[in-house]
């Protein structure tokens, strides 16, 4: 097997995005709410939306630098396994209005978020 390049560019982009993800939940902490996890998603969503709504703007990236910032850094940041497990656990806890509210707000806000990027990109 050949060694491939782009798990360099991923595993970097994976770092600084791993990094982040733990920067932030070292510095956002609300009291019975997974507000860091929440934070990550969306951020991570919006600046994906970023990426796609520029290359649709203004061509593609370079594959290996659409592969950091995507895949790497992205990827590493965007954290829906510990959004979903939170979310099992408030409810878990019999927390079901924060456990509801979680899920809704990662899923829509993302998705708002994602929208937003792309438009302003674009």
């Amino acid at each position: 097997m050949r060694f491939d390049m782009n798990i360099i560019f991923v595993g970097l982009g994976g770092f600084v995005g791993s990094v982040l993800r733990f920067l932030v939940s070292k510095f956002v902490q609300l009291d019975k709410f997974p507000a860091q996890t929440l934070i990550v998603n969306v951020a991570a969503a919006f600046a994906i939306g970023c990426v796609i709504g520029w290359e649709r703007a203004n061509g593609a990236f370079p594959p290996r630098v659409k592969l950091f910032l995507t895949t790497g850094a992205l990827g590493g940041l965007s954290t829906f396994s510990a959004f979903s497990l939170e979310t099992v656990q408030l409810f878990e806890n019999r927390m079901y209005a924060a456990g509801l509210l979680n899920a809704a707000l990662n899923v829509v806000l993302s998705l708002a978020a994602v929208l937003i990027g792309i438009k302003l990109n674009s």
